[in-house]
């Protein structure tokens, strides 16, 4: 039976039974519902193997992070573009300075930027070593990013990374199905540069906008799990913590407060920073139900998406995201792919297969009992 089917009903029925004005109670008691509903199919249909190495080997597929360099993951991306057909990468080397500082394997900064590496009438920014520095680390995360998801999008064509012209309403940084990142303030780009320049940052704002091309293929359709900014953060420590790489405190919004203890951010101060953020949302009810929509009710995926990468390490996730397009895998997941649940508790419920790690599926269901698991 669907589950919407019993919720419906549930929730007409509690209003009869009295909770007429508290609508809120209801949502809740149906929401249980659903959650003992989804644990028990996930737990009647558990796949024949038990761990991810096993699926990994069975499904023909090399996830190893053992001796992973960034030489590794550009050949890897670059064997996933000639796979596809695209041969060769951008290769500007006998392009004249400042010229060459543009271009990049996988992203390509617009001519905008150099303006704001400074001459005789702007004001410097950043020099030209750091910049060509941040350019090939930007590199890096992207491959990094191809080898967490299994993933090349905009059939292998580089992502385009400037500014638009202010006149043009954007309403948005990223678009879905384009390999371009605009930036409409020259405000934002100042910013990011004095971050790169005078904090050694991998900058906040390049790593989450090329995380969001990940999220949908070239048709701008999502790519089968919840395509959100909670996704586009959930890649970031795993990048920063393979690159050893960081940014500075003040370019996201979180302040993690009692949680730094450094200006500099890194891969594993990050997800803790978004887990206290996520369990604050909650504790002060900021949270309808898990199954809507909204950018309200984040708080409680992000727990559970953010503590299992926490518990279960990385290599269950990175089969989670190559399930949707690996046909072996989706055999191997019987029939997960079809039930009817929401997409972020599919790809939740899909790490937990791959990790063999049933005994957390109740567990994530209560957020007291995970907010207290051992570090």
């Amino acid at each position: 039976m669907k589950l919407k089917k019993l919720i419906l009903p549930f929730a007409f029925g509690c209003l009869l039974a009295g909770c007429k004005s508290e609508q809120i109670e209801c949502q809740q008691a149906a929401q249980k519902i659903t959650d003992k509903l989804w644990i028990q199919s996930v737990q009647n249909n558990k796949p024949k193997l038990e761990n991810w190495q096993q699926f990994a080997k069975a499904a023909e597929i090399d996830i190893s992070l053992n001796g992973i360099t960034p030489e590794k993951l550009a050949s890897h991306t670059q064997n996933m573009r000639e796979e596809m057909g695209v041969h060769g990468t951008n290769n500007f080397a006998d392009v004249p300075y400042p010229l060459s500082l543009l271009f990049g394997r996988n992203v390509t900064f617009t001519s905008d930027w150099l303006n704001y590496i400074g001459d005789n009438e702007n004001p410097r920014h950043i020099s030209e070593e750091n910049f060509l520095k941040w350019r090939n680390r930007s590199d890096m995360v992207y491959d990094v990013f191809v080898y967490l998801t299994g993933y090349l999008p905009h059939d292998g064509q580089s992502i385009q990374i400037g500014l638009v012209d202010m006149d043009v309403l954007y309403l948005a940084t990223m678009y879905p199905g384009r390999p371009v990142i605009s930036f409409s303030q020259q405000r934002v780009v100042t910013d990011v540069l004095d971050f790169v320049n005078n904090h050694d940052s991998w900058s906040f704002a390049i790593m989450h906008e090329l995380s969001h091309h990940f999220d949908y293929d070239k048709h701008g359709r999502g790519r089968g799990w919840r395509t959100d900014e909670t996704f586009a953060n959930f890649k970031i420590p795993f990048a920063m913590e393979i690159l050893d790489g960081k940014f500075h405190i003040h370019e996201h919004f979180l302040a993690f407060r009692e949680n730094s203890k450094s200006d500099m951010v890194t891969g594993n101060s990050f997800r803790e920073g978004l887990i206290f953020n996520a369990q604050e949302k909650l504790d002060y009810g900021h949270l309808a139900t898990f199954a809507i929509h909204s950018k309200a009710t984040y708080s409680e995926f992000d727990l559970y998406l953010h503590r299992l990468s926490k518990y279960v390490g990385w290599e269950p996730i990175m089969l989670a995201f190559r399930s949707y397009d690996n046909k072996k895998l989706e055999e191997l997941l019987y029939d997960t792919v079809t039930r009817s649940i929401e997409m972020a508790r599919t790809f939740i419920e899909r790490i937990i297969h791959f990790s063999g790690r049933h005994d957390l599926l109740e567990l994530i269901m209560d957020k007291k009992a995970l907010s207290n698991l051992p570090a």
